[in-house]
């Protein structure tokens, strides 16, 4: 059957109006507009809950090397990934973490009131200050 003979048999339907079709592109623009704002924000607060996460796992290994060891891990300054690290050498992280944000930056450590504070060095560079939670 060829296509002629379909559109015979067809009769009088009719297919979409420009104008209805201008209108339903127009609401799934609107739509994707609403929705691409959000998205961007679910990954911006996904990236600062993962760096505050790397902070306070960088800290807790602090602290339980120093509680299980009786002594200081390290000198405080930037964590590197390499395999003299003592930290990364005895177990207590698998390496080194990076800042989720930029996916390059180190962390920092700094001995504050007797407490281990971790920062990150994008954060220190950019003028800004981590949140621990």
């Amino acid at each position: 059957m060829s296509i002629r003979e379909r559109m015979k048999e067809k009769g009088d339907q009719q297919g979409f109006t420009l104008v209805e079709l201008i209108i339903v592109i127009a609401i799934l623009g609107i739509l994707a507009g609403l929705a691409v704002p959000k998205v961007g924000n679910i990954v911006g607060e996904a990236e600062e809950k993962a760096n505050n996460a790397n902070i306070r796992m960088i800290e807790e290994a602090c602290d339980l090397y120093e509680a299980n060891n009786e002594a200081v891990p390290l000198s405080p300054g930037e964590i590197e990934d390499e395999p003299t690290h003592v930290l990364i050498n005895k177990g207590y992280l698998k390496a080194a973490p990076k800042d989720p944000r930029d996916k390059e930056s180190n962390y920092t450590l700094e001995k504050e009131n007797n407490k281990w504070v971790a920062k990150s060095v994008s954060n220190i560079e950019n003028g800004g200050s981590d949140v621990n939670n």
